[in-house]
């Protein structure tokens, strides 16, 4: 695909990279685990079956697969919630708000 028939499908100001790793999600100060399904220099998608109301911070770690990697830990917050397409658990965009 070249570069100008992707500023026409891609919408967004920063590119998503596919991620499909594990995450886990602390809301209110409970942790459950996610799946990050994408990452942009500036917020992430994660499926989850944790109950998140729009415009609730989130802290996330992104769980390394690499021993010498560390985690990616960040606070977001909660811009929009989907439904999952295979009815379980809910899509959610989250924009990053300081990475720990």
């Amino acid at each position: 695909m070249s570069s100008y028939e992707r500023n026409f499908d891609e919408k967004r100001d920063f590119i998503r990279m596919r991620v499909d790793g594990k995450a886990i999600i602390k809301v209110d100060g409970n942790s459950q685990e996610a799946l990050c399904v994408d990452l942009s220099s500036n917020g992430m998608q994660l499926k989850t079956e944790a109950q998140v109301s729009l415009g609730q911070q989130v802290d996330v770690e992104i769980v390394s697969q690499h021993s010498q990697l560390p985690s990616l830990k960040a606070t977001t917050e909660v811009i929009r919630i989907d439904a999952a397409e295979d009815g379980q658990g809910s899509v959610l965009g989250l924009t990053i708000l300081a990475m720990n």
